[in-house]
């Protein structure tokens, strides 16, 4: 079992995300996977999907762009989802 902590969330309690694996060196990868996707941005979890993604990135990564255009993108990327 291994862990990396995130800081504190806003009720003061740590936040931390928990990795295992059946044998040391197995948790040792999973950790450093771990750290290089933290410090690339990237989310990580077996579920997340393309759908979730898009979704996340027309909601946070456009700021600044007009309503007409995040309109434009959601009809454009409806038929990849």
């Amino acid at each position: 079992m291994g862990a990396v902590s995130l800081g504190y969330g806003p009720d003061g309690k740590r936040i931390r995300r928990k990795v295992s694996g059946k044998t040391k060196q197995e948790v040792k990868d999973k950790l450093k996977t771990l750290h290089l996707e933290l410090t690339a941005g990237a989310r990580s979890s077996p579920t997340y999907s393309v759908r979730e993604t898009v979704e996340d990135w027309l909601r946070e990564d456009l700021d600044g762009t007009s309503e007409r255009t995040r309109t434009l993108y959601e009809g454009l990327l409806e038929p990849v989802l």
